[in-house]
């Protein structure tokens, strides 16, 4: 008896189906990962749904997820969106800290003065003593990060990259648009 000859030797037609489905898989992937219609809409999905309020200072960060759910079906490497292992994870934290509190006193001190601006956040000063917000206001700031990174400088800059190229002037240009989409 002869074997299916869309099968290469050695393999059985039980094995028929997951080749099927790998198939469909890397269509799927492939139109994820280009610019038709599929593709379209899983970049409008995202920079459409952000984060979604369930409460007060608690959302969910739909957008964000749907980035995620991308990589894994378009099969894209997760240092394409930016998400590298940093050398050293104590060094990073603690680089962090030390950057975001300068940066905070720079604001504090000499930038936010000379604009005039008040020293009160009158937008979130509810916070300030709130123990019970604590929580919320925390997982929310997480949020915003996890949110923004990965939607803006994560998801656009692969999705831009791939549409411009790589030049000096694409990188400048996909600067600008997440820049300017990010403050909208």
């Amino acid at each position: 008896m002869e074997g299916d000859p869309n099968l290469s030797a050695g393999e059985s037609s039980a094995s028929a189906p997951s080749h099927a489905a790998q198939g469909a898989d890397d269509r799927l992937a492939a139109q994820l990962r280009g610019f038709g219609p599929l593709g379209l809409l899983a970049i409008a999905l995202i920079l459409l749904t952000g984060s979604i309020q369930v409460a007060p200072m608690v959302p969910v960060p739909v957008g964000a997820l749907l980035v995620l759910l991308w990589v894994k079906l378009s099969h894209t490497p997760w240092r394409e969106i930016g998400y590298v292992r940093p050398p050293s994870w104590p060094l990073t934290i603690a680089g962090g800290i030390l950057i975001g509190v300068a940066l905070k006193v720079a604001m504090k001190m000499i930038v936010m003065p000379l604009l005039g601006a008040d020293p009160v956040n009158h937008a979130y000063h509810f916070l300030s003593g709130n123990q019970a917000l604590l929580p919320a206001a925390i997982y929310a700031m997480l949020n915003a990060g996890f949110s923004e990174e990965t939607v803006f400088r994560g998801f656009l800059f692969e999705r831009l990259g791939k549409l411009l190229g790589s030049s000096v002037a694409a990188r400048i240009a996909i600067l600008v648009v997440t820049s300017v989409g990010f403050g909208l």
